[in-house]
């Protein structure tokens, strides 16, 4: 039997967590939410928020964890990559692999590189006759500061490009 942590709560992981005690393993879960389903439900439930990686590494090393499994959202895979930079755990992608699926701006610039189309980023200026818009900030998650606007919103613009910046770890840069 594996000691395994899923660094995630929410009902979206209930079947990854089902299928891992199913299997046989011995599961942790850790999230800080503990109104969240496997918080409530998971045999061992670890209460705090799992982006302090140092409290996360923790954790490893004190249930001595033999693998690490993120949930379903972009955070708790971007903090398993983080804290799994030694390689350790097999099937994680690398921190540097994480970062430019998970950062909007960076994917877009290996997109670009390697000929694959995407969204055209727009500033403000240059929104003139192309509606509807998705306005959402490069580097959140989980849909976090995003709207979308059809023509009739014009309007709502510079709340939506608010609403994006209070979402955003960084400036927007002026897109949209």
């Amino acid at each position: 039997m594996s000691n395994i942590l899923l660094v995630d709560t929410s009902f979206s992981s209930a079947p990854i967590y089902q299928f891992l005690v199913d299997a046989g393993h011995n599961v942790t879960v850790v999230g800080g939410n503990p109104e969240d389903a496997l918080a409530k439900s998971a045999y061992s439930y670890v209460n705090f928020d799992y982006s302090d990686t140092e409290k996360l590494s923790g954790l490893i090393a004190d249930r001595k964890i033999d693998y690490l499994v993120p949930g379903c959202n972009d955070r708790s895979y971007a903090v398993c990559a983080e804290v799994n930079a030694d390689r350790k755990f097999p099937g994680l992608d690398s921190l540097e692999v994480s970062e430019i699926i998970n950062n909007k701006e960076k994917f877009r610039a290996f997109a670009s590189s390697n000929d694959l189309s995407v969204p055209k980023v727009l500033t403000e200026r240059e929104l003139g006759f192309r509606w509807p818009v998705m306005v959402k900030p490069v580097d959140s998650f989980s849909g976090r500061g995003v709207t979308i606007l059809q023509e009739k919103d014009k309007a709502e613009l510079p709340m939506a490009l608010n609403h994006a910046r209070q979402a955003s770890k960084e400036a927007l840069n002026n897109s949209s």
